[in-house]
């Protein structure tokens, strides 16, 4: 039980140091190497950001498109 608890806690520093280089904090004990690999999985995270909000708005484009043809056919 002490064992997983202490397993548990690593985990739970390394995600909060994940988080923190993320947000651009702790980055000085980082090499070249990890730093190139943050910095392609933020551009990695950007694309698909951009990809879910150009769908968001795509179908919020699409919506609007019916709701003005049913109100030009009333």
């Amino acid at each position: 039980m002490q064992e997983e608890m202490r397993q548990l806690k690593e985990v739970n520093k390394n995600l909060r140091r994940q988080i923190r280089q993320r947000l651009g904090d702790c980055l000085e004990n980082l090499g070249f190497e990890q730093l190139l690999d943050l910095e392609k999985e933020s551009q990695e995270a950007v694309y698909i950001i951009r990809e879910r909000k150009l769908k968001v708005i795509g179908n919020k484009l699409e919506t609007l498109k019916k709701k003005v043809i049913n109100l030009g056919c009333t």
